[in-house]
This record gives C-alpha cells, structure tokens and sequence, in this order.
C-alpha cells in the first residue's frame, strides 16, 4: 500500500496538514459571548438596590411561562429573593402569583398573546435589609425560542484513526429571541464530540463543527442533537439530523478501483421537406447506468463468496442489494475461478485470477458491479459462456424485475455514492466511491438535401450527468 516510495496512511496525513497558514484574523472567541443578540430584549427594572430580569413566553401548545430572576438568565440569579408576582395584562385583569420564596421563578399563565404588553411586578427581599422592594416592569409576551438541526454533513469516507470533519447547522425558527444550547454529535448513538453552551441568535444560522476519530471502520450513523436548550425549546421534534459516513482501514479497502455513473438523457429530432410537404418526428428518452471495477491482490473462495451493493442519489439508496452469493460460472480462462449475479438492475461478476509461477503474475481477484440502462441486457459470446458451457447460443436478460421499464427507473441526483462489500467469510474488503455529478451536453447535425429540393435534416442531443471516483493503493 504505497504510492512513490510513501506509505498511503502517511500521505492522507500528510494532505491533512498541508493546509494554509492560520489568518490572522482567526480568533477563537469563548461560547459565554454572544456574536450578537436581535431578539426582543428581555424586561430589566431596578428599585433601590433590587433589580430583576422578566420575560413572558409561549411555547407550541400556546401555554405560557412567566419567569422572573434577580440576577440576569445568563449570568444566573442575584442575591434577593422573590417572594410574589403580580402579573397585568393587557385587558386590564391580572394574575398574583404568592410564596416564591426564590432568586429565579416560573409560572405557567394562561391567556398570553405573542406581542401583548404586560405589565410584572416583583417583591424582592433579602437586598435592602429588612425592607421589601417592588419592581415594575413591562414586558412583551415572545414566541420561546424554536432551534432546528437543519443539516448535518461529513465526508463520503474516513481513515480509522483520524479526524473526520462533520458540520451541523442548526438555525433558530420563531425570530422572537435566541438561545442556549449544546450541540452533541452521536455515532451509533453513542456520543463522540459535542459543543457546549453555543448561543444562536434570533431568526440566526449557526454552524457546530465537529472533528471525531473512529477506532472501527465500516459505516458510521451520525445524528447531532440539540440538547439543553435555554429558554426551553418551543418545538423539540427538530431537534435531530442525520448523515452517514464509512470510516474504513486501509487493509479492510479493495486494493484498486474506479467507479462511474451517468444519468443522461436522449433526443432524436427528424425533419424531412420536399417541394410541397414537411413532416417531422421527435423521439425523447432517458437512461441512468453505474458500475464498479475492483482488483484484490489475492485469490478469494468464490465458492463461498457474497456481495453487498447500494447505490445512492444524494444520500437516499435506490438500489440495494444485500449479502447475495454468485452463482459459480464458466471461463474460457483456464486459471479463472468465475461467479455472477443478476438481481433486479444489479449485474455483478467476480473471477479469482490464479496462474502457473512461470506466467509471472501475481494471484489477483477482479470484480465488477453496475447497473444496466435500456430494457434488457444482450450478452456477447463471451458473456454467453457463462449460461452456456458450450457458447452456442446468444442470450439477453430483463434489467427490471417487472419487465416494463427502461432499467433502473430513478434518476440521479448531484451526487452519487455506493456501498460495495464482498466476504468470503474469513474477510471482507469494501469500497465507498463518492461521485459528485458534472453537467454535460452534446449535440450533433446532419443536413443533406438533392438539387430538386428534398432534405432530411436530423438532430440528436445528448445531455446529462456523470461522475467518476477512483483508489489505487
């Protein structure tokens, strides 16, 4: 596993490092400190030396929450204590709420309206001696603050051991006011990185950075979690995101392999004109096609070897095949041990590659997989050979199971991933291509027409996307 006299480990770390010097303008800046506050501020009111901070929320069922403190909600309470409230609202009737006995209180009230003006009032003891102070202020009744994880997104693959970015955003919904919140990533529902004590502004996008290291390869399911949000959530339904990579050990991989899929559509226009007529014809159509070619630098048990195959469109599988044994066929190949499998789109061979010392090359196993577009796939002699032993007759094989559509019926998206693993029971070797799509089109012309005025003029486009990705250790 080496590349120009360099093991491919100390090249991927390597990469990682190469990156550009610190800006200087990159000043980490502590979570305790807002990056800016647009909310509808808070109540604050003073008498004497008491003072407090008020806000008046409602959450998703419209129930709403008076909460009061002698201190600030971020810093934490003050010295005092609040023995009751009275609560004014806008039609004139009011609410006392007795026997606090706290330096922050809350109490559920019915009957708020989002912007209503209210009026609260504070008896706070315990600051100027003996006395009791009481504390007006007018607060408007807010929307509690609702933090969504928008997205979460990590690269297709990882090296066992070494740190995998993932980035979550996570956004704030309601624009009343903002919030405090740890933003926790999981693997497999186990914790793995967190920030702690984030703040998003109202109506803010925030981004959480994450940076694990896996001691297991294979897939990895995140989820990042919203957790501890202060003021409470209004809404803690999206309060999740979730995204998969596949951290994976350079001697788990396929030594080599090269992956491409192509989603393209098709026209075929006609035009045909003679001294008096014209009559024209267009044909339209379209055809999505993968595949996937690996040599193992050792001759595997096809006898008792099984592949699993998915192939996704921006992250959503749309064709799976899982644990499927080949099936042993023919090879003209004398020194080739061949198997293949022909399941709903998927086509897949495998031939473990074994020749006499004297040939001078090295014991190898090849493999390919993908998926056939058009109706059905014709086999050439060759390719016969493997239903026949003989190779007398020709055959093709339907590509859907219901033999009424053009192969795999699911167009590609921006970007296209697979999941290839083969197993032989004592060890299995994988590959996750991940293949970002490019745009292309093509078009030709051909025009011919004779002195007496008859021309056909054709027109045929060819316009899609396609992608490749590659390894060679």
């Amino acid at each position: 596993m080496t590349r120009f006299g360099l093991p491919a480990v100390a090249l991927f770390a390597a990469s990682l490092l190469a990156v550009p010097a610190v800006a200087d303008d990159f000043r980490p800046i502590p979570n305790a400190t807002k990056y800016k506050d647009s909310g509808a501020p808070n109540a604050r009111g003073r008498s004497g030396s008491a003072a407090i901070e008020a806000r008046a929320l409602l959450d998703k069922n419209q129930t709403g929450d008076i909460e009061v403190t002698t201190g600030t909600f971020d810093q934490g309470p003050g010295s005092g204590t609040i023995e009751r409230l009275l609560v004014k609202q806008a039609d004139g009737s009011a609410k006392t709420f007795h026997s606090l006995d706290a330096a922050t209180v809350s109490q559920p009230m019915t009957g708020l309206a989002r912007g209503e003006a209210i009026r609260i009032q504070a008896d706070v003891s315990g600051v100027d001696g003996a006395r009791t102070d009481v504390v007006t202020v007018s607060e408007v009744v807010k929307l509690r603050p609702d933090l969504m994880a928008a997205s979460v997104t990590v690269q297709p693959k990882g090296m066992l051991g070494l740190p995998v970015p993932v980035k979550a955003l996570v956004r704030e919904l309601n624009t009343d006011s903002g919030a405090r919140a740890n933003c926790v990533l999981l693997a497999g529902g186990a914790e793995v990185d967190r920030a702690n004590g984030i703040w998003v502004d109202a109506g803010g996008t925030v981004t959480c950075e994450f940076a694990p290291s896996f001691t297991s390869s294979g897939q990895k399911n995140l989820e990042v979690v919203v957790e501890t949000v202060n003021p409470t959530d209004y809404d803690v339904a999206n309060n999740r995101a979730e995204t998969t990579t596949w951290i994976y050990d350079p001697a788990d991989e396929l030594n080599e392999w090269t992956a491409s899929a192509r989603d393209e559509n098709f026209r075929h226009e006609e035009r045909h004109t003679s001294p008096n007529s014209i009559s024209s014809n267009v044909m339209d159509g379209w055809t999505t096609t993968s595949s996937f070619a690996a040599n193992q630098r050792q001759p595997l048990d096809i006898t008792a070897l099984r592949l699993s195959f998915r192939l996704l469109s921006d992250g959503e599988t749309i064709e799976e095949v899982a644990d499927q044994p080949f099936v042993p066929a023919g090879s003209r190949d004398p020194f080739s041990t061949c198997g293949r499998i022909a399941v709903s789109s998927t086509r897949a061979t495998v031939c473990a590659k074994k020749y006499p010392v004297a040939f001078g090359i090295p014991p190898y196993t090849q493999l390919s997989v993908g998926t056939n577009g058009g109706d059905v796939t014709y086999y050439a002699e060759e390719w016969s050979h493997w239903f026949d032993e003989n190779g007398d007759e020709q055959f093709y094989t339907w590509n859907a199971s219901d033999h009424a559509t053009t192969g795999m019926q699911a167009r590609f998206g921006s970007t296209m991933a697979m999941d290839v693993s083969i197993t032989d029971g004592a060890h299995t070797f994988f590959a996750a291509p991940f293949l970002p799509m490019t745009p292309y089109s093509d078009q030709s012309e051909q025009v011919s027409c004779t002195p007496d005025g008859w021309c056909d003029e054709v027109r045929i486009t060819h316009h899609g996307v396609f992608g490749t990705d590659s390894r060679d250790f």
